[in-house]
């Protein structure tokens, strides 16, 4: 995990919307989901609970 990852984890988790996350980081949502991609394959919890795909 790079410290990249970890802050838009953290921003995504905290508003609970990657879009959000994005807004606040001045990026597009498909980057922060891009770049959360490899920690959902690792095991960590989803940081936006609305985008988990049954």
């Amino acid at each position: 995990m790079t410290l990249t990852q970890l802050e838009f984890f953290v921003l995504a988790a905290e508003d609970q919307s990657s879009t959000l996350a994005a807004k606040q980081l001045h990026i597009t949502q498909s980057s922060v989901s891009h770049a959360l991609k490899p920690l959902k394959k690792h095991g960590m919890p989803p940081a936006d609970p609305r985008a988990e795909s049954g």
